[in-house]
């Protein structure tokens, strides 16, 4: 489940994208340089989890984050490790 984590770490960076914080499989497919099938099965056992949730729209399936506590999770590890920490001198 390693790179469905880095997709919602991905999904988080571009949550600003849309109002809803959403994404396309095929944004997520295209940016994470993962192919079908494995992301959608990574996705599907997240949704499982309650970790993300999806809605279709046509032909495409957008997801979101769902939890809170990922949510959390998921804002530590990028603040921890996707940014620029050079002017904090805490770190």
């Amino acid at each position: 489940m390693g790179h469905a984590l880095d997709a919602s770490l991905h999904a988080l960076r571009h949550r600003s994208a849309r109002p809803q914080g959403e994404l396309a499989v095929g944004e997520l497919e295209a940016q994470l340089n993962i192919r079908q099938p494995t992301l959608p099965q990574q996705l599907a056992v997240l949704r499982e989890k309650g970790l993300v949730s999806a809605r279709r729209d046509g032909k495409n399936i957008f997801y979101t984050v769902a939890s809170a506590q990922a949510l959390a999770v998921m804002a530590m590890l990028y603040q921890q490790f996707c940014t620029d920490t050079r002017d904090d001198p805490a770190r």
